[in-house]
């Protein structure tokens, strides 16, 4: 049995908790600078908002098609109804709470001790709010952002199975289990975590918890699809990257109907790379194509030697543990928190086979920065050790500087990519009456027509749209949009 860290608190915490907060605080402002979207709210919106909270969810537990989230629902609907016409205020009070929650659980995890261990930790920070994943992630702007409801699932569960176990430690597991399933299709990962981490020799939850999970998983997919027939995603769900393009929705069915396996390869194949070397993006290898049209942007660069560099980092990391422990050393906890996470890369890149999203790979994306902590902290001790020379030492700090110095940017980037959203979501707004009547949105009711003024005055009016981050010079480096 194997407990992480032992608690305590000492200068080296604080200062990770200070950068921490820091962070928190410039994504909070940046988040709160974005209106509720047009596109994945008020469509949502006006659909609950004249139905009874009971209503809402007994609609809700009943099966679709392709999806089954029926506390997505429950979550936006309880929301609403405590807002009493306060949109803005607490639906985005709630999402800047998800971000501080995500924070502290990840950190949470790492509780750093020393000198080494707070550097490794800052890194591990800078990974976690530079990948594009947690960048899509905080910037999907709907009413309630499942997407981090599922992160911070992942999280509480994870560290539930590093602490010591208690009498409801079981019943914790079982229902984080419960509400990120039930809210989103990749809330089952919780179930990864939970047997990994056990397996892997965490026993914050016991082999009874681990048992009940596997129960809980085993029964959702039974009434899945053979009680409730609720399916997967069909290829014309939804656009998806394929190579150096991104395909419609009414041309996959046409190259991939016949055989849609090979697609599906792809989009696992995609995913795991996508997170271990920033490429492909939502499935289309933008910076190979970028080098095959003479068109290589700074940022794409960036993304790829990042990614790439950590990448490196962890594998020599893996090999050197898995050296220590075939010749008879024990796996510490940093060790077991890592294979746990690598069987969740694993699970997440196979749960979303059906189509190509960065932010499908936000669950996995945390734990590749938990891993990256990893891989910093045991870098940094081989280096500390009285073996290694002066050049040695001067080689690993030059590449450490640049590896840091490119996720820092990754960092400002995702501050800029919310400036940029903010600034594309009002633009929503200001034109969203010729929007729906394009799209052939049915006509609004008149409290829907109420919704949609209040949403539209609090976009446009009370919350004047905060200035744009004009910087020339650094906008080359900063992730966009392909």
């Amino acid at each position: 049995m194997t407990r992480p860290h032992a608690r305590g608190i000492n200068g080296w915490s604080v200062a990770v908790w200070v950068c921490t907060a820091v962070l928190w605080c410039t994504l909070a402002h940046f988040v709160l600078g974005i209106p509720l979207q047009v596109g994945d709210s008020f469509g949502d919106l006006t659909e609950i908002q004249d139905r009874t909270f009971w209503d809402v969810a007994a609609h809700a537990f009943q099966p679709g098609p392709a999806y089954y989230r029926p506390l997505r629902w429950v979550q936006m609907k309880g929301v609403f109804d405590l807002s009493a016409g306060r949109y803005y205020a607490w639906y985005k009070g709630v999402q800047v709470a998800q971000i501080a929650l995500c924070l502290l659980l990840f950190v949470r995890l790492l509780r750093p001790k020393e000198g080494i261990d707070a550097a490794a930790a800052l890194l591990a920070l800078a990974v976690l709010a530079g990948l594009h994943t947690f960048n899509d992630t905080v910037r999907e702007t709907f009413p309630i952002n499942h997407f981090m409801m599922v992160v911070i699932a992942c999280l509480a569960a994870a560290n539930l199975a590093v602490s010591r176990a208690r009498w409801w430690s079981d019943a914790a597991a079982a229902a984080l289990w419960l509400f990120a399933a039930l809210t989103l299709e990749s809330g089952v990962l919780v179930s990864v975590i939970v047997v990994a981490a056990y397996l892997a020799g965490l026993r914050g939850v016991s082999s009874r918890g681990v048992a009940a999970v596997v129960a809980l998983t085993a029964g959702y997919v039974v009434l899945r699809f053979a009680v409730f027939h609720v399916g997967g995603p069909g290829l014309d769900e939804r656009s998806s990257g394929f190579g150096f393009r991104v395909i419609e929705r009414a041309e996959l069915p046409v190259r991939f109907g016949g055989n849609p396996l090979p697609f599906y390869l792809y989009n696992i194949a995609g995913n795991v790379l996508s997170l271990l070397f920033g490429e492909p993006r939502g499935g289309v290898f933008v910076f190979v194509r970028s080098l095959v049209e003479g068109d290589v942007r700074a940022w794409r660069v960036l993304n790829v030697l990042s990614s790439t560099l950590t990448t490196l980092a962890a594998g020599w990391y893996a090999v050197r543990r898995a050296r220590a422990w075939r010749a008879g050393e024990p796996m510490d906890a940093h060790d077991r928190l890592a294979a746990t996470g690598a069987a969740l890369i694993a699970a997440d890149a196979v749960l979303g086979y059906a189509y190509s999203k960065d932010v499908i790979m936000s669950p996995a994306g945390v734990f590749y920065a938990l891993i990256a902590y990893a891989s910093a902290r045991a870098l940094l001790q081989w280096l500390a050790a009285p073996a290694r020379t002066a050049l040695v030492r001067a080689a690993f700090v030059v590449v450490l500087v640049v590896l840091s110095s490119a996720w820092s940017v990754r960092v400002v980037g995702l501050h800029w990519s919310l400036r940029e959203q903010a600034m594309r979501v009002r633009e929503d707004w200001a034109t969203i009456d010729q929007d729906l009547a394009a799209n052939g949105f049915a006509p609004l009711t008149p409290s829907g027509v109420a919704l949609k003024q209040a949403l539209q005055t609090d976009a446009l009016i009370t919350r004047a749209a905060p200035p744009g981050l004009d910087l020339p010079a650094l906008r080359s480096w900063f992730d966009e949009d392909y």
